[in-house]
């Protein structure tokens, strides 16, 4: 059926795409441009909620930002989101980095990429 064909090769490109932003967005926080990601990240999250790379990134900022409250208030809304519609924690990555958030540490995402 071509319009199943259609719909996933459309839900390939978004993923394609989000991928492609996430990536874009990090190295704008590693350039020192956090303050001025707030608000786009915050979309972002809004939009895919469950995403924990687009929610790792709005911590960050948040965290270079000099708010670490609302930092720490982004991991306990994932938290909550991902317990009640998957059942899970967040994973390993967003939890690091929530830890050295809470610890006033040096935050950055995880060496091995963004966080899944």
């Amino acid at each position: 059926d071509g319009g199943r064909a259609i719909a996933a090769a459309s839900a390939v490109l978004e993923e394609r795409r989000l991928t492609a932003t996430e990536q874009l967005l990090e190295i704008r926080l590693r350039l020192g441009r956090a303050g001025e990601l707030v608000g786009d990240l915050r979309e972002l999250v809004a939009a895919h909620p469950l995403r924990e790379t687009l929610r790792g990134l709005l911590m960050l900022a948040l965290h270079q930002s000099g708010r670490q409250a609302e930092a720490l208030e982004e991991y306990a809304h994932a938290r909550a989101l991902l317990a009640e519609e998957l059942g899970v924690d967040p994973g390993p990555r967003l939890t690091e980095l929530y830890e050295n958030i809470l610890r006033g540490g040096a935050a950055e995402l995880a060496a091995s990429g963004p966080v899944p």
